[in-house]
């Protein structure tokens, strides 16, 4: 695979990435009101605790990007 075809990968995950990211903080609101605040909040401290998963979209990015010039 060549490094163009690579960077082309990258970026189309990227920003299918921050398309999901993207969904997932506008149902947020939604999902708060139909849990309540208080249930919502736990819910998210837990995630947050157990998470392998990267912080931030910036990090993705990051991680991503130093990927694709390897």
């Amino acid at each position: 695979m060549g490094h163009s075809l690579s960077c082309e990968i990258i970026e189309e995950a990227n920003y299918a990435f921050k398309l999901n990211y993207d969904v997932l903080h506008e149902l947020e609101t939604e999902v708060k009101k139909a849990l309540g605040g208080v249930m919502f909040d736990l819910i998210a401290s837990q995630h947050q605790t157990n998470s392998n998963h990267y912080q931030s979209n910036k990090s993705h990015h990051a991680y991503t990007n130093l990927i694709a010039t390897e």
